[in-house]
C-alpha cells in the first residue's frame, strides 16, 4: 500500500467517525447477539445511557414481543428497514422510533451490525392531533345532521301525543301507560340529541385567573355524594404549589366532574379508592386521577377519545371527547394509563398560563 492511499484511508476513517459523531440520529454497532459494540453522542443523549450502561440493545425495547419480531426480520433477511416500535430511556421516557439494521462483514470476516433509530414521537403526535381533530369535525358534521333530522320527527311525535290526550281524556289505565311510555322515552331521545350536539360544538371558553388547587376540590365536592353512596375513599396529594392559571374555571370542572364519574362506575362498592393528585414545576401542571377499577382493554386504549366510541353498555362515547375537547381548548393534552383489572390513571397536563385573556 502506497503512502497515498494509506493517506486516503486514514481520511475517509476520519471522515465517517465525523459523521458518526455528528449525527443528530442515533447510531450504533452490535455484534450478532446484539450486544452495544459503540455508540455514538446522540444515541447517549436520547436514551441516556453510556456505552457501558446500554450493553444490550434488547434492553431498549419496551415490548419483549416487538424484539422478538424484530429479531425475526434479522434472522431471515439480515436487514430492517424502517421498524417502527416504542423504545425506552434510562429514566423510562418512552419514544416511538424508526430503526434501520443492517449486516455488515469486515475484511477479517468479522459479522456487525450497523443501526439508526429516528426518534419520531413528536412527528406521531402531530399525526395524532391532526386525526382527532378531523374526527371532532367530522362528529360536528354528524351531530348537526342527527340533530336536524331526529328533531323534527321528535317534536311531530309530541305534537301527537298531546292531541292524542285532548281527544281521549278518558283513557283507561293501559292507555295512560302506554302514551307515558311514549312521551318519557321521547324526552329520552331528546336528551341525548342534545347532549349530542352540546358535545360536538365549539366550546366558547371564559378564561379566568384561578387557583388550581380550588378548582379540584370545588368538582371533588361535587362527586362526594356519590363517593358516599357507594362507600368508596378518596385520596387527595394536591402539591403545595398551587398556581394561579387562567382556565375556564366552568368547563374544567365539567372535564375532572366526567373523569371522575367514570372512575366511580369502574370500581366496586365498597372497595374503590379514588386518588387525585397534582404535581407542579415551572410550565405545566399534571393532574393525576386514578382508581383501582376494573381498568381497560388493551384493545379498547387507543380508540377512548373516539366521538361514539364507548366501552360501557349504554354509553353514547362522547363523554371522553368532551373532555378532551375542553382540555385542547386550554392548550392542554390528556393521556390514560390502564392494565385490565388493576385500574386506570388518566393524566391531564396542563400549561401554566398566568394571564387570562
Amino acid at each position: 500500500m502506497t503512502n497515498f492511499q494509506s493517506s486516503q484511508i486514514q481520511k475517509s476513517a476520519e471522515r465517517y467517525q465525523d459523521l458518526f459523531n455528528k449525527s443528530l440520529d442515533p447510531v450504533f454497532f452490535t455484534n450478532n447477539e446484539f450486544n452495544i459494540i459503540d455508540v455514538n453522542p446522540a444515541m447517549v443523549r436520547l436514551f441516556e445511557y453510556t456505552i457501558d450502561e446500554i450493553q444490550s440493545f434488547k434492553k431498549l425495547f419496551c415490548d419483549k414481543e416487538e424484539f422478538l419480531r424484530f429479531n425475526k426480520q434479522i434472522y431471515h433477511y439480515d436487514f430492517v428497514e424502517n421498524f417502527e416500535t416504542e423504545m425506552k430511556s434510562k429514566s423510562g421516557k418512552v419514544f416511538t422510533c424508526i430503526i434501520n439494521f443492517v449486516c455488515s462483514v469486515n475484511h477479517a470476516g468479522i459479522q456487525t451490525y450497523i443501526g439508526l433509530i429516528r426518534n419520531i414521537t413528536a412527528r406521531k403526535e402531530a399525526e395524532q392531533k391532526l386525526l382527532q381533530a378531523e374526527k371532532l369535525s367530522v362528529t360536528g358534521r354528524i351531530a348537526r345532521t342527527i340533530g336536524h333530522e331526529v328533531r323534527n320527527p321528535l317534536t311531530n311525535i309530541n305534537l301527537a301525543l298531546e292531541q292524542l290526550k285532548d281527544e281521549l281524556k278518558e283513557l283507561n289505565e293501559d292507555y295512560v301507560f302506554y302514551i307515558d311510555t311514549i312521551s318519557r322515552n321521547v324526552k329520552r331521545i331528546s336528551g341525548l340529541v342534545d347532549d349530542l350536539l352540546k358535545s360536538s360544538r365549539k366550546k366558547d371558553f371564559k378564561f379566568s385567573t384561578v387557583k388550581l388547587n380550588d378548582v379540584i376540590t370545588e368538582t371533588l365536592v361535587l362527586a362526594k355524594d356519590r363517593l358516599e353512596l357507594r362507600q368508596m375513599q378518596l385520596e387527595l396529594e394536591l402539591s403545595t404549589k398551587n398556581p394561579a392559571m387562567a382556565l375556564d374555571r366552568n368547563q374544567i370542572k365539567v372535564a375532572l366532574l366526567n373523569l371522575c364519574l367514570n372512575a366511580i362506575e369502574a370500581m366496586e362498592d365498597g372497595k374503590g379508592v379514588l386518588k387525585v393528585s397534582t404535581d407542579v414545576d415551572e410550565q405545566e401542571v399534571v393532574i393525576s386521577l386514578e382508581d383501582n377499577g376494573k381498568g381497560i382493554k388493551k384493545k379498547h386504549l387507543n380508540r377512548l377519545f373516539d366521538p361514539f366510541f364507548s366501552a360501557k353498555s349504554g354509553g353514547m362515547g362522547l363523554g371522553l371527547v368532551t373532555v378532551q375537547s375542553i382540555i385542547s381548548g386550554h392548550q392542554g393534552q390528556i393521556e390514560v394509563e390502564s392494565e385490565e383489572g388493576q385500574g386506570t390513571c388518566f393524566y391531564i397536563i396542563l400549561p401554566i398560563i398566568q394571564e387570562a385573556e
